[in-house]
């Protein structure tokens, strides 16, 4: 097919893409949280709605209380988040009852007059009111593996000794009724090739899921994923032999080779969140974020901290620490925390007496810069009589 273009639309084409390009770069990531649980105590007295009975049997076999953080996002606050002109629902998580959004800032910001909204956090932390932000240099890197040299290992003796892995074998230790959820970049070969025939001949791929193209189809992206599971499950006689052979697994691809983005953070807590209600044993996952495509979503060293990003602990007005000795003196137990750790230079500083005891922990360190910065983490105490 033939175009013809005359003179007047040659000078609107250049105007046409930069104000595509306007559009394109105005959505914002963020996430946005709720207040609240409406139907929580429905599902918390039916705990199998929510997790699978492997999941019950793991948390009461390693004394894990089912709470709230297990109970889904209420599906009327989705709806109605989903239903507003402009946004795009990209993820989700239960454990911090919040939703991964797209939108401009202004439509994204207009969530926060609906009741049931607590707040919302952009990816770019320029945007986000009351808030320190730093910069970070440009994310973009190379996500694929650099590969300096092929060497003809032959049997795999070698890499199973050198972690004594032989001798957990020896012991029976291969796996066996043991479920492990591998999150990863993708999974291709794992449903064709022969290291993993043993794997599918006895029906140790459990399922999985593919995150990043919302559909079941696993086995394809980047074969970094297959390269982890090959360490674990991989069996060929006389060749190789992975560390936990004989164990069950989930894939579930969670990282985008493409691109680098926050939304990639969001969708392995919704994988792990997949994983845990699945009642799997252990989560593998060689991966982590910090630099990203958008160098304004980056995480600083400062943000290393615990308390940033969509990692953080979300904690509650009822979240309650307690010390097992009756005795309120500060001096005493002021002591009894330097008892725990005298190797860390912590500096325990009580800030009240009697009742409730505020402690302050210090750590000193030196950060990328080598300058010297203080980690300071405070709480409260009640005494358990």
């Amino acid at each position: 097919m033939r175009f013809l273009i005359c003179e007047s639309m040659k000078k609107i084409l250049p105007f046409l893409f930069v104000l595509l390009h306007t559009v394109t770069f105005s959505q914002e990531g963020a996430w946005v949280y709720f207040n609240d649980k409406p139907n929580a105590q429905t599902y918390l007295s039916n705990p199998l709605s929510m997790l699978s009975q492997r999941a019950l049997d793991r948390r009461a076999a390693q004394n894990i209380a089912v709470d709230i953080q297990d109970v889904p996002i209420h599906q009327n606050y989705i709806d109605q988040i989903t239903a507003v002109p402009g946004i795009s629902v990209m993820a989700k998580s239960k454990w911090m009852n919040a939703l991964h959004i797209r939108g401009t800032q202004s439509v994204i910001n207009g969530l926060t007059t609906l009741s049931f909204v607590h707040h919302v956090d952009f990816a770019n932390k320029t945007l986000n009111t009351n808030k320190n932000t730093n910069t970070a240099a440009s994310g973009l890197f190379n996500k694929t593996l650099d590969v300096q040299a092929n060497f003809p290992y032959g049997a795999s003796a070698a890499q199973i000794q050198m972690l004594n892995g032989h001798l957990l074998h020896q012991q029976d230790f291969t796996g066996t009724g043991k479920i492990i959820a591998v999150m990863d970049a993708g999974f291709p070969g794992v449903d064709t090739t022969d290291p993993f025939l043993r794997l599918r001949t006895n029906n140790q791929i459990k399922g999985g899921y593919n995150f990043v193209n919302r559909n079941a189809n696993f086995y394809t992206g980047f074969q970094h994923g297959t390269q982890v599971l090959s360490n674990m499950a991989a069996y060929v006689d006389n060749q190789l032999v992975g560390t936990a052979p004989d164990a069950s697994y989930y894939l579930f691809v969670t990282e985008d080779i493409n691109s680098e983005s926050p939304l990639e953070e969001s969708l392995w807590v919704e994988a792990a969140e997949t994983a845990d209600s699945l009642g799997v044993d252990v989560i593998n996952s060689s991966l982590g974020y910090n630099l990203f495509t958008n160098a304004a979503y980056n995480h600083t060293y400062q943000d290393m901290d615990g308390n940033t990003g969509i990692f953080h602990y979300q904690h509650t007005q009822t979240d309650r620490l307690y010390w097992l000795r009756p005795d309120p003196c500060v001096y005493q137990f002021q002591e009894l925390l330097r008892d725990l750790d005298t190797t860390n230079g912590l500096v325990v500083s009580p800030t009240s007496a009697g009742g409730p005891v505020s402690i302050t922990l210090q750590s000193t360190y030196s950060n990328e810069q080598h300058q010297g910065s203080t980690l300071s983490l405070s709480f409260k105490l009640w005494p358990r009589n």
